[in-house]
C-alpha cells in the first residue's frame, strides 16, 4: 500500500489486489478511497464499485448535486479492456445548509460501476482518475487515482454493492408512474421544461426533484416541483453555456424525485399527446 501525504488533493496511486485497490491518506474528511472488486456477471459484464469513506460529519455529492456541489468526474484513460461504463447512483440524501440545497452522501458513498469489457472473459485492468468534493463546514476539491484489477471468477464485497444497488432509485414502472410528459418553451437564454407525470395513486411525497440532460454544454438551474393528488410538476430551465441554439432530444431527459422514503427515477419525457 502506498501511502502519500498532500496538503491541496487526494492523489491516490493504489495497489491492486484481487479483492480492493485502497489507499488511506491524511486528507482532510477523506478516511479512504477504494475501488472494490465486485463480480462478473453472467451477461459478460462486471459489476464493482468505488467506496469513499469520510470522516464524521463530511459529505460527498451526487452526479447532480445543486446548489455550490461539486459532481464527481471520471476519467478511464489508460484502462484496458473496457467498451462501456454504467454508473448505479444510490439515492442521495436532501441536505440543507444556509438557505443552499444540495445532493449527496454524508461519511459514505459506494457507488456501483458496471463495466462492458471488449474481451469477454478477459481481466479488466482499471486506471481511473476521479475529482470529486467533500464538504463539512468548507468544502474541499479532490483529486484521486486508483489502480484495479477485475478478475472473471472472482467475488468480493458482495453484500456492500448489492445494498447499494438495492438504494437505487425505482424506475418508472416499479414506482407507479402512469404516464411523463414535457412541455418545452423557448426563453431568453435557452429553454423552459415542465415535466408533468402522473401516477396511478397519489403521487409519492418527494423533498425534490431534478431534471437532467448529459450535454456538458448545458447548465440546468434548480428544478421546481409542485405535488397535488396524483400529479408531480417538475419546472427548470436549460441553459447553453455557449448561448447558441442546440438540440434537445427528449429521450436523454431525465426527471428524479427524491423522497425520505421512495425515489423514482424516469428516463424520457415525450410531449404531450
Amino acid at each position: 500500500m502506498l501511502k502519500q501525504i498532500l496538503k491541496i488533493s487526494c492523489l491516490i496511486a493504489a495497489v491492486t489486489n484481487p479483492a480492493a485497490a485502497e489507499d488511506y491518506s491524511a486528507q482532510t474528511g477523506i478516511k479512504a478511497i477504494e475501488f472494490l472488486q465486485g463480480w462478473r456477471k453472467k451477461n459478460g459484464k462486471h459489476m464493482a464499485a468505488i467506496r469513499i469513506r469520510l470522516e464524521d460529519g463530511w459529505k460527498t455529492y451526487w452526479r447532480a448535486p445543486g446548489g455550490n456541489g461539486i459532481p464527481p468526474a471520471f476519467k478511464w484513460n489508460g484502462s484496458n479492456n473496457i467498451k462501456g461504463v454504467q454508473y448505479h447512483w444510490p439515492t442521495p440524501e436532501v441536505f440543507n445548509q444556509d438557505g443552499i440545497q444540495t445532493l449527496g452522501y454524508e461519511n459514505e458513498l459506494v457507488l456501483p460501476i458496471e463495466f462492458t469489457p471488449s474481451q469477454n472473459g478477459a481481466p479488466i485492468k482499471i486506471k481511473t482518475h476521479i475529482d470529486f468534493g467533500v464538504c463539512a463546514d468548507v468544502c474541499i476539491p479532490v483529486n484521486s487515482r486508483l489502480n484495479a484489477e477485475l478478475i472473471a471468477g472472482t467475488v468480493a464485497y458482495y453484500d456492500e454493492i448489492e445494498t447499494a444497488l438495492s438504494k437505487r432509485p425505482k424506475s418508472a414502472k416499479a414506482g407507479g408512474v402512469r404516464s411523463i410528459s414535457c412541455k418545452v418553451d423557448p426563453t431568453a437564454d435557452g429553454l423552459s421544461i415542465t415535466a408533468n407525470i402522473k401516477f396511478k395513486g397519489q403521487a409519492p411525497k418527494a423533498q425534490r426533484a431534478v431534471i437532467e440532460f448529459p450535454d456538458k454544454n448545458i447548465w440546468i438551474n434548480s428544478t421546481s416541483l409542485a405535488q397535488s393528488g396524483k400529479t408531480a410538476t417538475a419546472q427548470a430551465e436549460l441553459i447553453s453555456f455557449s448561448n447558441n441554439p442546440f438540440i434537445l432530444d427528449r429521450s436523454k431527459l431525465r426527471v428524479t424525485l427524491i423522497g425520505a422514503s421512495k425515489s423514482i427515477e424516469i428516463v424520457g419525457c415525450p410531449a404531450a399527446s
